[in-house]
């Protein structure tokens, strides 16, 4: 979001500064992906996190190497928002709706899809995935896909 500094100098008396929502990207080195979820709580709990870890070294990533977003948050306004933001290569959502994202366009359940230079797969919740030996085969099956691996 970009501060208006007229209108904002007209309301408040103090200096004002830009907070980012978001740590600065270099333009230049786009993330190589990006994981949304929806959950009430600020945080994944520990044991979808812990889920998610395995999910993302099965496919050669680290929670540290990808962008978290719980779209719940509100700190996200759309896709088109993301992809200014950290340009990814990897888009996988869980439990997000694509209407939660802003995107308009046929976007199933485990099926991976490219949209806009950016392969998408969305999937459960982490929660539901977690005891569900199908659904963690299904997803497993996309992401080889999605990966080549």
């Amino acid at each position: 979001m970009k501060l208006n500094r007229v209108g904002a100098s007209k309301l408040f008396n103090e200096k004002l500064y830009q907070i980012n929502d978001f740590p600065i990207v270099n333009e230049k080195k786009a993330i190589e992906a990006v994981v949304v979820y929806k959950n009430e709580a600020k945080d994944l709990p520990q044991n979808e996190k812990e889920l998610l870890q395995n999910i993302l070294k099965a496919i050669g990533f680290s929670l540290e190497k990808v962008i978290l977003i719980n779209v719940k948050a509100g700190n996200i306004k759309n896709f088109a928002h993301i992809k200014e933001l950290f340009n990814p290569k990897y888009f996988i959502g869980f439990g997000v709706l694509r209407t939660d994202i802003g995107l308009n366009i046929d976007l199933k359940g485990y099926k991976p899809t490219k949209f806009n230079d950016v392969s998408l797969l969305v999937a459960h919740k982490l929660s539901d995935i977690e005891g569900n030996k199908k659904r963690k085969l299904m997803l497993w099956k996309c992401l080889k896909l999605m990966f080549g691996i």
